[in-house]
């Protein structure tokens, strides 16, 4: 009997702990732990957004949704249906407008419908100037057809990947999770200019040849069938693990900046790479690209359509020695 009471004392003693436990964590920790839904903070969808506008100082950057749709590529080895997305347009204050680049724009959508509220808190004393939701927040706007919404976005959090910010018109204070500030480019009103050097049609499947051509140096390859084999110097099947990851780097060239002129410092260089591709058409789409200079640590400046791009390539280098690419070379090229 003694036994009975005194388990029964015990396990009253752990459920009153238990108890206790339990309130202090519903007293401290953030109500919408536990009542907050699974709902994004904004509650909007990708095809709904047809413009983001935002403010960084004086300095104004828009993003406008056009009527075209971008390439569908299917990625190989797997039966997904691919996302349809559109192109987007930057337009920037002082006229200047630029196609906008997929890949951040792809990285904005995504993290404007997902993200979602870890807590808030009410808006006192200098909490403003604390988490910069005064002048020094970035305004942002989002258009869905004729309607609008604007937030104010601060700093980011020190501790975590999240940021805060404030819906217009009211008066608390939401940490997001995700670094929205990175999202918007920080400032740089060109990080969302589109950076992809080849037109977006171009990819390793649509190529039919590749040349490498100087003034006293000439590499051509053409794709047979479902093999690449090389033209020029000399004939031969090209291995499929050296010449692929120099297909898969050029198409996947993105600029590091946008140059005015070439560097001081960089080597000039007379080359050009000429790109055959399949667009659709009977015609085959033909795109040259001009490299003027190489820099330091695998980077080349090459123009295309009068623009200068700065590019980091780790395998356009190996077009300069041709017979490694060579599935059997029997002898090593002469100069």
């Amino acid at each position: 009997m003694k036994a009975m009471i005194s388990l029964l004392k015990e396990n009253l003693a752990l459920s009153l702990v238990a108890a206790n436990v339990l309130l202090l964590l519903l007293l401290v920790l953030p109500g919408t732990l536990f009542t907050g839904s699974a709902d994004s903070f904004l509650d909007i969808e990708k095809g709904d957004i047809t413009a983001i506008e935002f403010q960084y100082g004086q300095a104004k950057m828009r993003l406008e949704r056009q009527a075209d749709r971008l390439p569908v590529h299917k990625e190989e080895g797997t039966d997904s249906k691919p996302e349809v997305e559109y192109r987007w347009k930057l337009s920037l204050a002082d006229g200047r407008s630029f196609p906008a680049d997929a890949d951040r724009m792809r990285d904005l959508l995504r993290t404007l419908t997902v993200m979602q509220s870890q807590y808030s808190f009410a808006l006192e004393g200098d909490a403003r100037a604390a988490y910069q939701l005064g002048d020094d927040a970035v305004r942002l706007t989002i258009e869905e057809g004729g309607d609008r919404r604007m937030l104010l976005v601060g700093k980011s959090s020190q501790r975590s990947d999240a940021t805060y910010v404030m819906l217009e018109g009211k008066s608390d204070i939401h940490e997001l999770d995700g670094n929205l500030r990175a999202r918007l480019g920080s400032g740089d009103e060109l990080f969302f200019r589109d950076r992809a050097i080849l037109p977006p049609e171009v990819d390793v499947n649509s190529i039919a040849s590749l040349a490498y051509l100087q003034p006293n140096h000439s590499v051509r390859l053409a794709r047979a069938g479902s093999e690449w084999q090389m033209v020029e110097p000399r004939p031969g099947k090209l291995r499929e693990d050296m010449f692929r990851p120099i297909l898969d780097d050029i198409v996947r060239w993105k600029a590091r900046s946008f140059p005015e002129a070439t560097p001081p410092g960089a080597t000039k260089e007379q080359a050009r790479i000429e790109i055959t591709y399949h667009r659709g058409s009977t015609e085959p789409g033909v795109v040259q690209l001009d490299i003027e200079a190489a820099g330091e640590a695998g980077i080349y400046y090459v123009r295309y359509n009068d623009t200068l791009y700065a590019v980091s390539s780790y395998y356009l280098e190996d077009l300069k020695s041709p017979e490694s690419l060579l599935d059997r070379a029997e002898a090593p090229l002469k100069p």
